[in-house]
């Protein structure tokens, strides 16, 4: 039998925090798909919670391995496809020849010291 540590408690709620979230993100997004703006964004977002719990119940389970840190990183990439479906409307690229000409200066002052 294994001692419980203050340490192993927190990772337990934790992993029991990231399941409850990623539960209460991931259903009214595929329950009511219709009905939610940028669908793809939640989705990655919650794609990411998915992992992260996967993450923190593999921790708790067997400890720090490779496949952690592959599960971390899968939800860090999740997240920026996440983000970047939710930015993507905001964001534009200037195209060259898309760019105006600018304006000639109008100085306010003829210059030359006249009075």
């Amino acid at each position: 039998m294994t001692v419980a540590t203050p340490v192993g408690l927190l990772a337990l709620l934790d992993a029991l925090t990231l399941s409850i979230t990623s539960a209460l993100l991931v259903y009214p997004v595929v329950r009511y798909s219709s009905n939610v703006a940028h669908t793809a964004g939640f989705l990655g977002l919650a794609t990411a919670f998915v992992l992260l719990t996967a993450a923190a119940v593999d921790v708790l389970l067997f400890g720090g391995s490779l496949r952690v840190s592959v599960l971390v990183l899968l939800a860090s990439l999740a997240a920026l496809v996440g983000t970047a479906s939710f930015a993507r409307p905001f964001l534009t690229v200037p195209i060259p020849d898309d760019e105006p000409e600018p304006a000639a200066f109008d100085g306010r002052f003829d210059g030359g010291g006249k009075q």
